[in-house]
């Protein structure tokens, strides 16, 4: 079985690398994340420094533009001089913000070297940590659109990566399982929903779960499940419910686990949820950027906690993500 699937994993990496390109992010600008991810990933397949010219170039070339509010009639070199003047202005910001992942961040987890003239550069390929190439495997996964027929390998394996924090994350007795593909659960969903019930002795709602068509091998919402058993075996215990999302519709994801809230009978304690988000959510002095659009009665697992959580050789068990990373770290392209 993991050779068939090291086979179609190789076979994947090399169709998505004969014709490769690293896609613009169509975000809001404001979102200087995600085009810190964008210059970061040209960075890694350059394999040179970056400058802000060569970025703020890319993207222009790319389709990014720049629309000035009110230009004034028939002074054409006045707009584009203001222009100009914003693109600089956002591209600066988006600098400051790799500096900042470089210095107060991520520290010594970055995989990149910045400097104030020349710009920005991967590290020695040859001397990059685990850490490091854990930092590029969540940038990888948080750029789905630039890796497409990937996808269902990263975000495979972006689950087991969720499970892997969850259970760093809780105490030693913590019961932490998968419950997408491939876990200990087995049968429609339907059985998968009643085996759970049975391993947390919870009750369970039958005339809701027995609305999911019995064809359904996996009903959405839950990818993750933990608990923190007492030696009673009561249900009266923490129980958190988690969901993996590297595509960048993650907002709507949020609630999606809240579905098993009707699935299963809480006993006295609410069941807590979870998000595991391969991004960066902007930190500031500790503080998400996202803060407006997170929802409540939700641990939030982002790129700096799953690096500070997750210690260990994690590509033993990201076997494709290893390849995949290797294969970039051997592509090249020429970005100028």
């Amino acid at each position: 079985m993991l050779v068939n699937s090291m086979k179609t994993c190789n076979k994947k990496i090399f169709e998505q690398f004969r014709s490769f390109e690293v896609k613009k992010p169509n975000e809001a600008k404001h979102k200087t994340q995600i085009y810190a991810d964008y210059v970061e990933l040209i960075c890694l397949f350059s394999k040179d420094f970056i400058s802000k010219t060569d970025a703020l170039d890319r993207l222009i070339d790319a389709g990014e533009e720049f629309d000035i509010e009110n230009p004034a009639d028939g002074e054409i070199g006045l707009v584009e001089s203001q222009k100009n003047d914003k693109a600089e202005g956002w591209i600066n910001a988006i600098f400051e913000y790799i500096e900042e992942r470089k210095l107060l961040i991520y520290k010594k987890d970055y995989p990149f070297e910045t400097f104030s003239e020349k710009g920005i550069k991967l590290i020695g390929t040859n001397i990059l940590t685990e850490q490091q190439k854990l930092y590029l495997y969540l940038l990888i996964a948080s750029s789905l659109n630039s890796f497409m027929k990937l996808n269902k390998e990263i975000t495979l394996e972006f689950e087991t990566l969720s499970e892997i924090a969850l259970k760093a994350y809780l105490p030693p007795n913590a019961k932490v399982f998968g419950f997408g593909s491939n876990t200990k659960y087995k049968g429609n969903a339907q059985t998968k929903i009643k085996q759970l019930a049975k391993d947390i002795n919870l009750g369970i709602n039958e005339r809701i779960i027995n609305q999911i068509p019995s064809k359904n091998t996996k009903e959405k919402g839950l990818d993750i499940v933990g608990w923190l058993p007492f030696e009673d075996n009561n249900p009266n215990t923490i129980i958190i419910l988690g969901q993996s999302a590297c595509g960048k519709d993650w907002f709507g994801k949020q609630i999606e686990s809240f579905r098993y809230n009707r699935f299963y009978n809480e006993y006295l304690q609410p069941f807590t949820h979870a998000m595991f988000f391969p991004y960066d959510f902007k930190n500031k002095d500790g503080v998400f950027g996202f803060d407006i659009d997170l929802y409540n009665n939700n641990i939030v697992f982002e790129r700096r906690r799953l690096l500070n959580l997750i210690k260990d050789d994690i590509f033993n068990q990201l076997i494709c993500s290893k390849q995949i990373i290797k294969k970039c770290l051997e592509f090249h392209d020429d970005i100028v």
